[in-house]
């Protein structure tokens, strides 16, 4: 029996990790690992739908954890960033007419959060080239 609610969200290889293991593990598939090698930072990122709620108390728990050893392994690590995307992903074209809200995470503290109600491309190129909120 699968531990995911939505199966067919998960990617493959995740739902074959989960058929090979125990219940006493996490499973996280994570968005995004960036690495700006130019500024010599990294950082991730967990993008959410602009129809998703809000992440369940275990996906919260295993990106703190994350988030926390990370932080702990690397002086380079700027944190997770959970992006809200105004906008259906599937709708895609990232352009400053959009909004976006950003929660930013550093060492298992809540860094910043910021909502954008335009200038979405402009905030996540900002996030990218310096590894904080604008």
């Amino acid at each position: 029996m699968s531990r995911f609610r939505n199966p067919s969200s998960i990617h493959v290889m995740n739902r074959y990790v989960d058929q090979l293991t125990n219940n006493a593990v996490t499973i996280h598939d994570v968005d995004c690992i960036f690495r700006n090698h130019a500024k010599e930072f990294w950082c991730m990122f967990e993008w959410k739908n602009f129809s998703e709620s809000q992440s369940r108390p275990g996906t919260m728990q295993s990106l703190n954890e994350l988030d926390e050893a990370f932080n702990n392994a690397d002086a380079d690590y700027k944190g997770l960033f959970i992006v809200r995307l105004g906008f259906h992903v599937g709708d895609w074209e990232l352009d400053d007419d959009k909004m976006i809200e950003v929660q930013h995470i550093s060492g298992g503290v809540i860094a910043g959060h910021k909502t954008y109600e335009t200038g979405a491309r402009s905030a996540l190129q900002y996030i990218l080239d310096h590894g904080r909120l604008l």
